[in-house]
């Protein structure tokens, strides 16, 4: 009878670290998620702002490629794809 209770308190201390380890657990991935949330109100903020100070994408001109170089004309002619001699 006393070992059986030995091997109860034995099981009750596993148990009780385990439930303390996932509590640590729980606790780091509830600030994990509170910081998350804390950046995404952050950006959310950012693009209201940008869209009311007249600071969004929408409405700019477009950027015009870039010409190419003598390297990247060069590598595509290897490849077939441009055909200098039109």
């Amino acid at each position: 009878m006393v070992e059986e209770s030995e091997e109860v308190v034995e099981e009750v201390v596993e148990e009780k670290s385990e439930v303390e380890k996932v509590r640590a657990d729980l606790d780091s991935i509830t600030k994990a998620n509170d910081e998350v949330e804390a950046q995404l109100l952050r950006k959310e903020e950012l693009r209201a702002r940008m869209a009311l100070g007249g600071q969004s994408e929408a409405g700019q001109a477009p950027v015009k490629p870039a010409a190419p170089t003598d390297e990247e004309i060069a590598e595509k002619f290897d490849k077939g794809e441009v055909d200098i001699l039109k």
